[in-house]
């Protein structure tokens, strides 16, 4: 009986472990000059291929949640960086609120000249430990 109870305590705990370290990305709330606000969230991060026969194109993408505060034309840009802070690739957002007040999902991305293999994203959202934004 009591290595059954030790063996059930066990097993929670493992559950619970396993499901609190695999919460992925968090971010803390960030304001942006004054203008843009970006709440805290959970963020996942993905490779996408939208090769065809003619063109290669991989991206890496996120979309994240962005207030206006101010009415702004600006550009927000998500950096990854590993567990040592060193940066791994900078994202940019398209698709910004513009209007003060107005909430949006946007969706962040590779810059058009930004070429890597899914390979290379793939270890790079191995590595990515955390974000900032600018």
């Amino acid at each position: 009986m009591f290595y059954k109870n030790l063996f059930k305590s066990v097993a929670c705990i493992a559950i619970l472990m396993l499901m609190t370290s695999c919460g992925g990305l968090k971010t803390k709330e960030v304001i942006l000059d004054d203008c843009i606000k970006i709440p805290a969230q959970s963020i996942k991060l993905a490779v996408n291929d939208y090769s065809d026969e003619e063109e290669t194109d991989i991206d890496l993408e996120s979309t994240i949640t962005i207030e206006a505060l101010k009415d702004s034309h600006g550009t927000v840009y998500m950096k990854l960086y590993d567990k040592d802070d060193v940066e791994l690739i900078k994202l940019i957002g398209d698709e910004l609120p513009k209007d003060a007040g107005q909430k949006k999902k946007c969706n962040f991305g590779l810059s058009w000249f930004e070429e890597k293999t899914k390979e290379e994203l793939n270890d790079i959202i191995k590595q990515t430990d955390h974000v900032k934004f600018e």
